[in-house]
C-alpha cells in the first residue's frame, strides 16, 4: 500500500514539475512566480525523506521486466543530459551573481555587491533560467523517486 502511495505521489509531482518546467517556455513570462517551484522543491525533500524512512528494509522487485528497466534508464539519461544542459546554460547566463531586487532596482548581486543593473527584459530572462534550473532538479528528483518506488518493494516479512 505504501509503495502505491509513493508511486502515485511521485508521479503526480513529476507531472507537476514537467508542467512547471514547460511553463517557463511560454510567451508571457511576467505571469511566472517562483512560489510553486519552491513549494514543490520543499515537498520533494520531505517525500524523499519519507520514502527512505519507510523503506529501510526494501529489496529489488525482480518482477520488473528488463525492457522496462532499460526504458527507465534511457529516459533518466535523457533527463540527466538535459539537466546538464540547463545547468550549463544557466551558469553561463548567471555567471556574475544572482538576480535580486535591491532598493526597487533589478540587479545582479554578488555577495552584497551590485554587479550590474538590469533592464526589465534582462531580469525576466535571468529569472526564467533560475526557474528552469529549479524545475529540472525537481524533475530529476521525482523521476528518481518514482523509479525507486517502482523498482523496490517493501520487505513485509518479520525478518
Amino acid at each position: 500500500m505504501k509503495q502505491k502511495f509513493f508511486i502515485i505521489l511521485s508521479l503526480i509531482c513529476l507531472l507537476i514539475s514537467i508542467f512547471l518546467h514547460i511553463s517557463t517556455y511560454i510567451k508571457d513570462y511576467s505571469k511566472l512566480s517562483p512560489t510553486p517551484y519552491t513549494i514543490l522543491h520543499i515537498f520533494g525533500i520531505f517525500l524523499g525523506l519519507g520514502w527512505f524512512l519507510t523503506n529501510k528494509k526494501s529489496s529489488i522487485n525482480r518482477k520488473i521486466k528488463k525492457i522496462h528497466k532499460k526504458l527507465f534508464y534511457i529516459i533518466f539519461l535523457i533527463i540527466f543530459v538535459y539537466l546538464l544542459f540547463v545547468f550549463y546554460k544557466s551558469g553561463l547566463v548567471q555567471n556574475d551573481g544572482v538576480v535580486a531586487i535591491i532598493d526597487g532596482e533589478k540587479v545582479i548581486n554578488n555577495h552584497g555587491t551590485i554587479v550590474k543593473e538590469l533592464s526589465n527584459s534582462e531580469y525576466i530572462i535571468l529569472q526564467i533560467w533560475s526557474l528552469r534550473l529549479r524545475s529540472i532538479f525537481c524533475i530529476v528528483w521525482f523521476f528518481a523517486l518514482l523509479g525507486l518506488s517502482i523498482y523496490y518493494k517493501a520487505n513485509l516479512g518479520t525478518g
